[in-house]
């Protein structure tokens, strides 16, 4: 698969978790915005998937959110990437389902991405080529054992 193959890929960054697994960090800001490696996370992952050429990306943020949203408009270019307010309570599938609406008819792959994980993947073996030509939903989660 090549990188041009992806340019019709537009990712979901999932955004709106309450942190309540993070204790006192997680009533400060975002998960998103937690640093690793002296960025953000969400940094990190808009990166890697600029990587390969994946350039839009639909934020629906929740808890804390305006701080995501301030961070995204700083940091990056407002054309490529939108954030909205999901919600505070918005399950994950609403979540998702108010993004859709969000993506053009000319983006034919979605990747849904959880925003408070960072891992390196590699999309091309991710993807092989008769799923590139197919419309695909595709959701990246993974954590550290």
């Amino acid at each position: 698969m090549h990188k041009k193959n992806l340019n019709k890929t537009c990712a979901i960054i999932l955004c709106g978790g309450k942190g309540t697994r993070l204790g006192t960090l997680g009533l400060k800001k975002n998960k998103t915005l937690i640093n690793y490696k002296g960025n953000p996370l969400i940094y990190h992952i808009i990166k890697h998937l600029n990587k390969f050429n994946i350039n839009r990306a639909i934020i629906p943020f929740g808890y804390k959110g305006m701080a995501v949203k301030k961070y995204i408009n700083r940091k990056f270019k407002k054309s490529e990437i939108f954030c909205f307010n999901a919600g505070i309570n918005t399950s994950i599938i609403n979540r998702i389902k108010k993004s859709l609406k969000f993506i053009d008819n000319s983006y034919t792959n979605i990747i849904i991405l959880n925003g408070d994980s960072f891992y390196s993947f590699n999309l091309k073996k991710l993807i092989n080529n008769q799923l590139i030509n197919k419309k695909i939903l595709i959701n990246l989660v993974c954590s550290k054992l």
